[in-house]
Parts: structure tokens; C-alpha cells; sequence
């Protein structure tokens, strides 16, 4: 997984449901805050303007009041009487003097002075009379205000929809009302006027101010039953992103993110659990593909997640990570237990395998305090798998301390080896070959030395084997050709005697179609003979396309090279490639002359085979030669060269200008010159 990948798939999975739920009970605060007060303002808007009708009511017969003052009562009782059909909330009425004494009375009912006096101001001006204790108004600081709470409180609701409910008369019906008395000075500040009404609310208005609280209620209830689904709604589809990120399509299980994000928190909790990371792979997965078909292969797949799944415990994994690649973290208490339970595991999947077979290999890394991070527990897990040998029956293997050293050293020649060839740190060095009768220089083979600037000189064996894996090893080939060829060329420009230096061509550089085309190119690019250039092939390279390494050898000997075969007899096919290969020289590999067991016998293979190839017309190379009686043994069998310690051991480029041609100021000084280009390559 990238890392971008990795960054946005973090990012949305630190998105947090909280901010949406306290915007939603915010929001919904404030809404239902915003329709109380609306509510609040229409109840206190209706019930002042009430108040305000009831006034005008009073200040009218105030006024008729005082206009017949000086009438006589009977006079003003029958006025009174008249206008009672327009104000017909007014229950009494009494003229008092400035010592609150009753002059005259209209009614049954005199004012309690004994209240408080209340002055409302606009611009009529009037005062009224209001008990403190009084549910329906407020008086705070001299000022009148209704009381809402008081006031509903006071309702009678239980008989708001009961009693005369389907009568006409239902709605014009008092739900409550409270007497109150309103006092009007005259003109002349003599007398007051005190008028005694009925502040009512009717059924109706209390209906539709009902009707209004209900309806603000319900859109408080919407706006948060809105807001409430879609916070659900949200966490529904956060919850199937991450069920769609956690899925593998082709198993419907688990994926890699899954076991990286889950199995990491698991691992990284305190507690007395040990975790192992097991990589489990279906060998030749591709192969089962190509022969069942590729839905065969996915449901094969599927069935492997299945049978693991019902095998695990409660806190372990198991997710497919690439291809046949499957990721368990399961708990164990010691190796055997848990070597154990993947040989079941195995045995499980391979009896669920009817009438197919696969091959399955388990690699094991268990976690320890260095390593927390579950991916690199997976990765070295991978690793072990990765030694798995098919002619082995070890199918289960644990990752070591070595393996681990293993991969940094590689990943360190990864690293460094694109550099190395543009620094030329790879160096050139020779070995003679002695011709056996003469003993004397008849060639020498070329092989590679990494000097690197820090850990000195590499041997072949610590970075040829990560090349032939990585690919890197066609460069280092044509990287020797070169430099074997420079040193050629100058030796030819010095009037030196060339003899042939073989030089390694690797088995997969024998896999392309214009291979001698390509080595003809770079040693003409030198002016150097072909035939001082001699083209080492192993026996290997003949288990390849045997068609295209025929037609390259036969197209190599075409240009003048000389081709020669490395280690003979170290395979099974030795005698049927003589047959085909049409070769220059025959290498026999050192194992012929090492060792003391079946001496005998070896020595008659090598007779019987320097025999066989003289009569090919080939030259005989034995290499490995340690020792006097093996020298002396092969002249008289005419071997034609030997290769080995006992003439001399693989040099730098002036060490073996010196012992070939002898020292002197010029030579000296013009190989190291050339030792020193090639960073005394290989």
C-alpha cells in the first residue's frame, strides 16, 4: 500500500461522528430556543394587546363617567346602562375622592385600595389597581407584566375540550378570566375614577395559541429527528466505507488494511499475549490457475479464508494480502504449539483440496520488543517463506536473526549497485591458466571483486546471487566484457602477447536473440581480436530455450569467439550438451580433483573424459588444481590448461602484468593506471 494511500485512508478514518452529534444538539438548541421565543413573543403580544383593549374599554366609560358628573346618579346608571351592550366586560364602576372615599357607585363592588397601585404610562395614562399575589399579572419594580407561567397554570385544560365542546357557544366560552380594576383621575385631579372589567381568555384563543405551541413543537421534533438521521445515516455509511475498505474483493474477507490497522492495535495492547505473524502461500498459485481456470483459483481462494477463518480464536486475523498470500496473527504459547496448529491448518486446507493438489508454505515471525510494527512482522514472515525449497519437506519455516541480516546486506546491494557501475567500484581480477606440459601462461580468466569505498572488498558469492535474482547481472556482464576488453586493447596498443581471458556470461543473458551481436558490438568498440575473447556459458543455460542458446553459440563461434563451458559434470546433462553445443573449451569443475573418497573412480571419469573431448576437438581446462600430483597426473592424461592455486590465485590487473610480463616503470604505472579506472573490478 502507498503511502498516499495510506494517508487518505487515515485521514477518513480520524474523521470523527462527535462534531456532527453536538452540531446537531447545537442546532437544535438554538432552534427550539428560536420558536420558544417566537411562541413567547406571540403569547405576550396577544395577551398585551388584551390588556391595551381592556383599557380603551375603561378610559370610555371613565369618560362618560366623568362627562355626567354633575348629573344625577339615575342619570348616569341609565347612560351606564345603555353603552353596556358595547362594554360588556365591565362589572362596576365608583367615583372616589382623593381620600379613596366612594362618592358614587355604578355596580355591586367597591376597589381594595389595599393593592398595589400600578401606573401603566403611555399616552393616555391610567393606574391600576393589581394584587401582588395575583396569577395572571407581574409586577416587578412598578411595572405590569403578565405572568405566562402563572397564567396556564391557572387554566382549566381538563375542561378545555369537554365541556359544551360541539356547542356554538364553545368558542366564545371564558377558560379563564381574572377581575381587575383600573382607576382614571380626572381632569381636574378632584376625583378617580375606578372601573372595575374582567381580563378573560377565551376557549378559542387558547385554542389557537395551542395550536401555534403545537406546531412550533413539532418543527423543534423534525428539525432534530432531520438532523438525528442524518448523523445515522452518516455513521451507516462510514461504517460500509470501512466494511468495503476492510474487504477483499475476491475472498470476502479480510484485506491487507484490515490486518495492518486491526492486527496493530491488537498487538500493540499491554497484556500476557503472544502474537506470531504467519504468512501462508499457495505455491504455484499461477499454475493451479492456468490448469483449473482463474475462477477455480478464486474460489479455491475463498475456500482457503473460509476453513482458516473457522480455525482462528477470538483477537486473530487472517486476511489475503496479494495473490496466494494469506496473513494470520494468532496467539501461541510456545513453537511447538503453534507449529502444530498450521501443520492442522495445512492438513485442513489440503483435505478440503478433492481430487486437486497444492502446495502450501507457511512462514513464521513472532513479535518481540524490536519488533512492533505488524507489517514488518508480515514482510520477515514473507521473507522465510521466501527460502522455501521445493526439494525440501520442510514447508513450515521460522524467521532468524540471519535471515534478517540477510535482507539488509541485499537491500543494501540494491541499493548501492546502480552506483557502484557508474563509479566503476567493480574490479577486474585475473587468473592465469598454465599450459599443463610447458607450465606456462596459455590465458587467464576474468572474475569480478566489489573494492566498495566503506566495506572493502566484496566477494562474488555476497552480491552474484542478489544480481542473478534482481536482473542486475546482464549489466555486470556487459560491465566485464568492457573492461576486459579495455585492458585487451591496451595491452595490444603496448605490443604486449595477448592470450584469451575468458570472461562469464550469465544464464539469462542467453535468453535474448542478439546476444553475440551485442558482446561483438562492445569488443569492436576496443579494436580487440575476437579470438583473445573467450565466452564462458554454464551448463545451466542449456535447461533455458536450448533453441535460441544454440543459434547464439553457433552465431558467437560465426564472429570468432570462443566459447567454453564452466564446471562440467556438475549436472545431470553433461554428455547430451556435448552432443548439441558446439564448444571451444571444456572447463572441468573442480569437484573431480577435491576430496579423498572414490579417488579412483573420479580419476577415471576425468581420463575417460578429456579422452571423449579431444576427439570433439575441444580445448580441456581443469580447474581447481591444488596440488603437484594433480599437475603431474593431468600432463600425462594431455590436459591442455590448468586453472588453480597451485600456479597462482586470482589477482588485481598489475599483480598479474607483473608475473606475466615482467615489471618495468611504464607497465607498472599503465596497470595501475587501468586498476585504478576499473576500481579493480571483479
Amino acid at each position: 500500500m502507498s503511502g498516499r494511500r495510506d494517508k487518505k485512508l487515515n485521514k477518513f478514518r480520524r474523521q470523527r461522528i462527535w462534531p456532527s452529534i453536538v452540531g446537531m444538539v447545537i442546532s437544535t438548541i438554538l432552534f427550539g430556543t428560536a420558536c420558544v421565543i417566537l411562541f413567547s413573543l406571540y403569547v405576550g403580544s396577544s395577551l398585551n394587546n388584551k390588556l391595551y383593549n381592556a383599557h380603551q374599554t375603561v378610559d370610555k366609560v371613565a369618560k362618560l363617567v366623568e362627562d355626567n358628573i354633575d348629573e344625577p346618579l339615575e342619570v348616569i346608571n341609565s347612560k351606564l346602562n345603555a353603552a353596556r351592550g358595547l362594554l360588556n366586560r365591565v362589572e362596576a364602576v365608583c367615583v372616589v375622592d382623593s381620600e379613596k372615599n366612594v362618592l358614587k357607585q355604578f355596580g355591586d363592588g367597591e376597589p381594595n385600595f389595599d393593592y398595589r397601585l400600578i401606573s401603566v404610562t403611555d399616552e393616555d395614562g391610567f393606574e391600576m389597581l393589581a394584587d401582588e399575589n395575583s396569577e395572571v399579572f407581574a409586577i416587578e419594580d412598578s411595572e405590569l407584566t403578565i405572568n405566562h407561567t402563572k397564567l396556564f397554570k391557572k387554566g382549566d385544560f381538563a375542561s378545555l375540550f369537554v365541556k359544551d365542546m360541539f356547542t356554538p357557544e364553545w368558542g366564545e366560552q371564558d377558560w379563564l378570566s381574572e377581575k381587575v380594576w383600573f382607576v382614571s383621575h380626572s381632569s381636574d385631579k378632584t376625583y378617580s375614577i375606578c372601573v372595575e372589567t374582567e381580563f378573560a381568555i377565551t376557549r378559542y384563543e387558547i385554542l389557537i395559541t395551542m395550536i401555534f405551541a403545537a406546531f412550533s413543537g413539532i418543527l423543534v421534533l423534525f428539525f432534530l429527528i432531520y438532523h438525528l438521521s442524518s448523523v445515522i445515516k452518516l455513521i451507516i455509511a462510514k461504517r460500509r466505507v470501512y466494511g468495503l475498505l476492510h474487504t477483499d474483493l475476491v475472498t470476502g474477507g479480510k484485506n491487507r488494511y484490515y490486518f495492518r490497522r486491526v492486527g496493530q492495535r491488537f498487538i500493540d495492547r499491554p497484556g500476557k499475549r503472544q502474537y506470531a505473524v504467519v504468512l501462508l502461500r499457495v505455491e504455484k498459485y499461477r499454475n493451479y490457475c492456468t490448469v483449473y481456470g482463474v475462477d477455480a483459483g478464486e474460489e479455491l481462494l475463498e475456500r482457503l479464508n473460509m476453513i482458516i477463518g473457522s480455525k482462528l480464536a477470538r483477537r486473530e486475523i487472517v486476511a489475503r494480502m496479494d495473490k496466494s498470500d494469506f496473513a494470520l496473527l494468532l496467539n501461541y504459547d510456545c513453537d511447538y504449539s503453534l507449529t502444530e496448529r498450521i501443520i492442522s491448518i495445512i492438513n485442513e486446507l489440503n483435505y478440503s483440496l478433492v481430487g486437486r493438489k497444492a502446495v502450501f508454505v507457511a512462514g513464521i515471525c513472532t513479535r518481540n520488543e524490536k519488533k512492533a510494527d505488524i507489517m514488518t512482522l508480515f514482510n520477515e514472515a514473507g521473507l522465510a517463506a521466501r527460502t522455501y525449497d521445493p526439494n525440501s519437506n520442510e514447508n513450515i519455516i521460522w524467521f532468524t536473526d540471519e535471515m534478517e541480516a540477510e535482507q539488509i546486506w541485499e537491500r543494501k546491494v540494491e541499493d548501492e549497485m546502480e552506483r557502484a557501475v557508474a563509479n566503476r567500484e567493480f574490479a577486474v581480477y585475473l587468473q592465469p591458466k598454465y599450459k599443463t606440459k610447458e607450465e606456462r601462461i596459455g590465458g587467464a580468466e576474468a572474475l569480478v571483486r566489489w573494492i566498495h569505498p566503506v566495506d572493502g572488498l566484496i566477494p562474488p558469492y555476497k552480491f552474484i546471487p542478489i544480481f542473478e535474482r534482481n536482473g542486475f547481472i546482464l549489466t555486470l556482464d556487459d560491465y566485464m566484457i568492457t573492461e576486459v576488453s579495455r585492458i585487451q586493447a591496451r595491452w595490444l596498443q603496448e605490443g604486449r602477447e595477448l592470450f584469451p581471458i575468458s570472461v562469464n556470461v550469465s544464464r539469462a543473458h542467453f535468453t535474448t536473440d542478439n546476444l553475440a551481436e551485442h558482446i561483438c558490438q562492445i569488443v569492436d568498440s576496443f579494436g580487440v581480436p575476437h579470438e583473445f575473447i573467450e565466452l564462458e556459458l554454464t551448463e545451466s543455460a542449456f535447461f533455458d530455450d536450448k533453441d535460441i542458446l544454440l543459434r547464439t553459440v553457433a552465431r558467437m563461434k560465426e564472429l570468432g569467439f570462443k566459447v567454453s563451458m564452466d564446471d562440467f559434470g556438475s549436472g545431470y546433462s553433461s554428455l547430451n550438451s556435448l552432443k548439441e553445443l558446439p564448444l571451444d573449451v571444456l572447463k572441468l569443475d573442480a569437484e573431480f580433483f577435491r576430496g579423498e573418497g572414490h579417488l579412483d573412480k573420479a580419476n577415471l571419469i576425468v581420463g575417460e573424459t578429456i579422452t571423449l573431448a579431444k576427439k570433439l576437438g575441444m580445448t580441456i581446462v581443469a580447474e581447481g588444481i591444488e596440488t603437484r600430483e594433480q599437475v603431474d597426473f593431468l600432463a600425462e592424461l594431455d590436459c591442455d590448461l590448468i586453472q588453480g592455486y597451485y600456479f597462482a590465485k586470482p589477482m588485481p590487473i598489475n599483480e598479474f602484468e607483473k608475473s606475466t610480463y615482467g615489471s618495468s616503470e611504464d607497465s607498472e604505472s599503465s596497470a595501475e593506471d587501468v586498476n585504478t579506472n576499473s576500481s579493480e573490478s571483479l
